[in-house]
């Protein structure tokens, strides 16, 4: 058992990968080693802090259902419920952030402007994109849903951000929704983004503290735990004006609904009844359930170019390019 002494010393060693301060023992990561708290922008975050293997294939075998460690089979259950649900993307999104991030696009490009969404996944996001007027352009580094997406006419990149090259796409606006915390460098990551493209918008969803707790958070599935504070502290960082907004879950992620959920789960297999099951849970469920809902189930950032760091970032990409 770490004492207090040695908590304090180990503060002095490990700093935050977002904002470089200090940080103090949490609590236990079981089967990895513990997670720590910054004590500048609070975020929590796993020591130590990295992947067991590359991401390419960690998460081609979670869509394929090759991993069984904190509930990654989640990965395959996508699939199974693409086939019923790509139609009607709206019903897979269990939260409102995403239609908060379709709004605020709205509301600043115009119609058929570039939205490139890196951690696409099975698509849903890329085809609530597209039937909102955008071109929605999408990465992921596992192959099998790449090639789903491919097939029904995305044009989406294979592998992580650094093996694609920087003119492949122009994106207006960059979107990621709950991928933060698969990374091992999630500034690094971020920072690319303002380099490749300094003037592009940027939305975020993560995972807020009243995810807390689940067996989801624990890694190698999530490195990092965000919260208001420590994601508005990355994106001004990178050099975007941040606006940062909680969001409460809506009740139906509840664990005491999971028997529900695997009542009809195999109900994919019958795309009209599945999709009737998910406007009850969508629509009607979270006006029962709304008051059982937890603070901050996730943690919405828009973040603005800053104009005068995007301003010096475009010459020297142009500079580079020529």
């Amino acid at each position: 058992m770490e004492t207090s002494a040695e908590r304090v010393n180990s503060a002095e060693k490990i700093r935050c990968p977002i904002c470089g301060d200090n940080s103090i023992y949490s609590e236990p990561a079981y089967g990895w080693g513990e997670w720590r708290r910054c004590m500048g922008c609070e975020l929590e975050f796993v020591n130590p802090f990295h992947l067991p293997e590359a991401a390419e294939g960690l998460f081609e075998d979670a869509y394929q259902g090759r991993k069984e460690e904190c509930e990654m089979r989640d990965f395959n259950r996508n699939l199974e419920r693409r086939n019923a649900l790509i139609n009607e993307p709206e019903l897979s999104f269990w939260t409102p952030a995403y239609q908060s991030i379709l709004f605020w696009l709205k509301q600043r490009l115009q119609p058929g402007a570039t939205v490139f969404e890196i951690g696409c996944g099975p698509g849903f996001f890329l085809h609530g994109l597209r039937k909102a007027g955008f071109d929605a352009v999408g990465l992921d580094v596992a192959e099998v849903v790449v090639k789903l997406n491919r097939d029904d006419g995305y044009r989406v990149w294979h592998g992580p951000l650094a093996s694609m090259p920087s003119s492949w796409v122009r994106p207006d606006a960059v979107v990621a929704t709950f991928m933060l915390h698969h990374l091992d460098n999630p500034m690094g990551f971020l920072t690319e983004i303002k380099a490749r493209w300094p003037s592009a918008l940027l939305a975020l969803a993560q995972y807020g503290p009243g995810r807390k707790g689940t067996l989801r958070a624990a890694p190698p599935r999530n490195l990092t735990r965000w919260n208001s504070s420590s994601i508005a502290a990355a994106l001004l960082r990178t050099g975007y004006t941040p606006s940062v907004t909680d969001i409460a879950s809506s009740g139906v992620e509840r664990r005491s609904l999971s028997r529900l959920r695997s009542i009809l789960r195999p109900m994919t297999s019958i795309p009209t009844l599945y999709r009737l099951s998910k406007r009850f849970e969508r629509q009607l469920l979270p006006k029962v359930l709304s008051r059982f809902g937890k603070d901050a189930e996730v943690v919405l950032a828009f973040g603005e170019p800053d104009r005068v760091s995007s301003s010096r970032q475009s010459e020297a990409t142009i500079a580079a390019e020529q």
